[in-house]
């Protein structure tokens, strides 16, 4: 028995210690590998980290409370989102409320603006402004460049401009003339305005004397003359506010002239701008081609019926001064602004019930309306909110506490983005406010009086 054992053969035992080298080799490399990739996917989650900062701070103190607007830039490694907000001192926080601002371009009527939850932002996403000259700006004759005059030998008109009246037109008239004489502009081009719904607003005042017999007035028309024709007799549709002087023989303010039947016809006998020296005229169009609202001083004067779809479509502006029989000297009137938009109120949308809604301008709050329940939008109307346009003011949507912490303020990597807050309650003169993400990580600013 002794015999038959034998040794490995040298080579044997070569390859044997070869495959268990190998071996030992393949399972070591396996194990630091996976460690070693744990090492790495450890080391990729602590680069990853939330980090914001606020860079710059605005307040606008008004009597319902304080809107308080930060800049706010993520500088760590992924998304961000702010869903709320607190204001305090080391003392102890409140909850701010996080509320949701437009830029402060001017609103118009007709504008419709939409809450977009992406973006976080309020987005004009309808223009209801449609034609606006302010002439204490200056007069661009490119847009007012057709003249009307029937003045006569020896009598003269001219243009300037003013920066408190604006626009101003002036009639030289030697001596008393016999017959009645204009002097004015008219747009070059007619407005174009599909579907005939608008609204235009003129201010319009005299700078000569209210009581002689001159008018300052402005048409609204369709037909497009020029040179030495008369737009009261030469025109054949048209809306016209005026002001008169105390010896006119009439009161009527309004007046449309229609030649479908080849007669004038009349509307609109208004008293008090007899004796005035300025006046504001507003003239609804309401778009159905039937009666026309006028209101003198944001008061209803009269309405005008019977127009065709010309004057709602495609409408020239005309200004002018008109010297009335007998009268004679310096006689100036001025025109300060024109404005045209879509309609008289503007709205929100895309917004919660019970969502409040603001405007505040630089130094007030100019409205402020809840969501009615079952609706999901919100409008502001020029005269039972009283709206002036063009309104420069921010619309400051504030959610309910749920609806905000849902929504959010999503920041990507170096990004920017403007964060608002609205605190109702009076501030001291030294406290700080922070924003916090969903994930905890704050960023504070210390505001000092």
């Amino acid at each position: 028995m002794r015999d038959m054992l034998k040794a490995v053969s040298p080579v044997i035992a070569t390859l044997l210690i070869i495959l268990i080298v190998v071996a030992s080799s393949v399972i070591v490399y396996l194990w630091v590998s996976g460690y070693a990739g744990s090492l790495t996917s450890a080391s990729t989650e602590q680069t990853l980290r939330e980090a914001i900062k606020i860079e710059a701070i605005k307040t606008i103190e008004t009597d319902e409370g304080t809107l308080i607007t930060l800049w706010v830039r993520n500088i760590g490694d992924t998304t961000v989102k702010i869903n709320s907000a607190y204001y305090g001192s080391t003392q102890g926080y409140k909850q701010a409320n996080l509320v949701y601002t437009s830029s402060s371009p001017p609103i118009w009527g007709g504008d419709v603006w939409t809450f977009n939850r992406e973006t976080q932002t309020i987005e004009k996403t309808q223009d209801g402004l449609i034609f606006y000259e302010d002439f204490r700006d200056g007069y661009d004759s490119a847009v007012w460049g057709v003249e009307i005059n029937t003045l006569d030998a020896g009598e003269s008109g001219s243009i300037s401009v003013d920066l408190n009246y604006g626009l101003i037109l002036t009639l030289n008239i030697p001596s008393p003339t016999p017959d009645r004489d204009k002097y004015g502009v008219r747009t070059t081009n007619n407005l174009q305005i599909p579907g005939g719904r608008y609204v235009c607003e003129i201010a319009m005042g005299k700078l000569s004397g209210v009581d002689k017999n001159y008018l300052a007035e402005t048409y609204i028309s369709p037909g497009a003359i020029s040179g030495a024709i008369d737009p009261y007799f030469g025109l054949y549709q048209y809306i016209m506010v005026e002001m008169r002087g105390s010896g006119v023989d009439s009161d009527i303010a309004i007046v449309k002239r229609v030649n479908r039947y080849r007669t004038t016809v009349w509307a609109g006998r208004y008293n008090g701008v007899i004796g005035v020296s300025s006046v504001n005229w507003l003239i609804e169009f309401p778009g159905t081609y039937q009666n026309v609202t006028v209101f003198y001083n944001d008061t209803y004067a009269t309405e005008v019926w019977g127009l065709t779809r010309g004057v709602y479509e495609y409408p020239y502006i005309y200004l002018d001064i008109g010297v009335w029989y007998e009268e004679s000297g310096e006689l100036r009137v001025y025109f300060t602004w024109v404005k045209v938009y879509r309609d008289l109120s503007f709205t929100i949308s895309n917004l919660d019930e019970n969502w409040r809604v603001l405007l505040i301008s630089d130094s007030d709050v100019l409205g402020d309306k809840t969501v009615p329940v079952g609706d999901d939008s919100i409008s502001f109307d020029r005269f039972d909110d009283n709206i002036v346009y063009p309104l420069d003011a921010h619309i400051v949507v504030i959610p309910t506490a749920d609806d905000a912490s849902e929504i959010g303020y999503v920041i990507r990597p170096g990004e920017v983005k403007s964060v608002a807050l609205f605190i109702t309650e009076p501030l001291p003169e030294s406290f700080s406010v922070k924003v916090v993400t969903e994930n905890g990580v704050e960023a504070v600013f210390n505001i000092r009086g």
